[in-house]
């Protein structure tokens, strides 16, 4: 908020969600990022899947999408100690948040006043309508 103006609203939906948004709002807010980086930038993903004999959340894979990051950067991690498996671009879909952000007061100020629900607030973020 600026005043009593949102600078910032962010919808977002699906199992990463929570991820998805602090990435958006870290990235745009804090490090200063133009929303367009911010939301072309790779997707966090919250590995679901049940945890094997002898894994623990400290050895369970942090999963990335393939193609996402360089190959010095990967080895960097793995050295760091970093468990980390790639996913295609079809399993991401299926494991990635979708969320959008937006910076219109218009938008904004239609979405708060509405009170809509993030589903319904995606659709209209989405739909273009003029700022």
């Amino acid at each position: 908020m600026t005043g009593a103006k949102p600078v910032l609203a962010i919808a977002s939906v699906g199992s990463s969600l929570v991820p998805e948004t602090v990435r958006l709002v870290v990235g745009t807010l804090a490090n200063r990022l133009d929303p367009l980086a911010a939301m072309a930038a790779p997707p966090l993903l919250i590995n679901m899947e049940p945890m094997k004999p002898g894994e623990s959340f400290l050895t369970k894979p942090e999963l990335i999408p393939e193609g996402a990051y360089d190959l010095e950067f990967l080895q960097h991690l793995r050295e760091s100690g970093v468990n980390i498996e790639q996913k295609s671009q079809q399993e991401v879909y299926g494991i990635k948040g979708t969320a959008v952000m937006e910076r219109s007061i218009r938008r904004l100020m239609l979405c708060a006043v509405l009170r809509l629900p993030a589903s319904m607030a995606l659709r209209l973020l989405t739909d273009p309508i003029g700022s």
